[in-house]
């Protein structure tokens, strides 16, 4: 659980602070001033960059990155589905999904919101605002799926990025 609490920590960092925006003059993905650098990978780290959705970020060095695959929208069965990156751990211990579509001018606690009130009222969500890169996000706990789903949304120009990790432990 550890190793999931530092991925999630680390993507959330890079995605506000080493973001690497598709524009003529990199810019941050969040504040629009000039961007750093992406960061150098270490030894127990990788990067991952993504120019067309404007991040990169460090992940551990023994997961693995599965990309969509290029004719993704002749068998996918959503088209949001071509849209995600996908780390695994080890054994596939460990899952991050990171996705970037249109947020069709909803914010952070409204793709929260309508994504609680889909599942309905018989699970307990727990949702904490956040402001990432003078951003507001929201993360949601406790979402189901195979295992336990953390998940964080956040927007900014328009796009929603979402991650979501499992499994997911508070403890």
């Amino acid at each position: 659980m550890r190793k999931l609490f530092l991925i999630l920590t680390a993507i959330a960092t890079m995605l506000a602070f080493a973001a690497c925006a598709p524009t003529s003059a990199p810019t941050s993905l969040f504040t629009g001033e000039p961007a750093p650098t992406c960061p150098s990978p270490g030894a127990d780290t990788n990067l991952l960059t993504n120019e067309e959705h404007g991040y990169c970020l460090l992940y551990p060095a023994e997961f693995s990155v599965n990309y969509p695959p290029e004719n993704c929208p002749t068998y996918a069965l959503d088209a949001a589905d071509c849209q995600v990156v996908t780390l695994i751990g080890t054994n596939n211990s460990s899952i991050v999904w990171i996705s970037v579509e249109d947020a069709e001018g909803r914010s952070a606690s409204d793709v929260a919101d309508a994504d609680i009130a889909e599942l309905g009222p018989d699970f307990n969500i727990q949702r904490t605002q956040l402001t990432m890169g003078g951003e507001p996000a929201v993360l949601m706990d406790g979402l189901p799926g195979q295992d336990t789903v953390r998940k964080v949304v956040i927007i900014h120009n328009d796009l929603l990025y979402a991650l979501a990790f499992t499994p997911w432990d508070t403890n």
